[in-house]
């Protein structure tokens, strides 16, 4: 929607006109839309594929498909913070605050520039961090 949740972002399509199916926007999902078993396709791999995509699934639709120009990757972090937990104990609260949030911004900021000039490596990164949460 690029921010404006009023009216979201809709490119052209051509042959829009001729398509036989329904195009719904995802910020103006229609209350009675029924998708249980047809084939969708999902436009976009952000956070709104991530979301729609398991919800299309486990309410029963025939098939999806995730149409993305690049794609995005998730990474999960633990439930409880070890540092925070070791700060908010030991620290004054308003100190606390502060180094929790600039930890959390360091750790960011650290990711993003590593994704950004090694790319390859941080997508090995996130490929091993996923193998090793999933089931044997």
């Amino acid at each position: 929607g690029y921010y404006n949740y009023d009216e979201g972002y809709s490119p052209e399509f051509p042959g829009e006109a001729d398509f036989k199916g329904q195009i719904v926007h995802p910020q103006h999902w229609p209350e009675d839309l029924d998708y249980t078993g047809k084939n969708v396709v999902v436009i976009g791999s952000g956070a709104t594929a991530i979301t729609l995509i398991p919800s299309l699934v486990s309410g029963g639709v025939g098939h999806v498909t995730m149409l993305q120009r690049s794609p995005t990757y998730v990474g999960s972090l633990p439930l409880v913070d070890p540092v925070a937990v070791k700060t908010n104990k030991y620290l004054p609260k308003n100190l606390a605050h502060f180094v929790n949030r600039w930890k959390q911004i360091g750790y960011s900021t650290g990711q993003y520039q590593v994704a950004r000039r090694f790319p390859s490596v941080f997508k090995q990164f996130l490929r091993k961090m996923g193998t090793r949460r999933l089931p044997e």
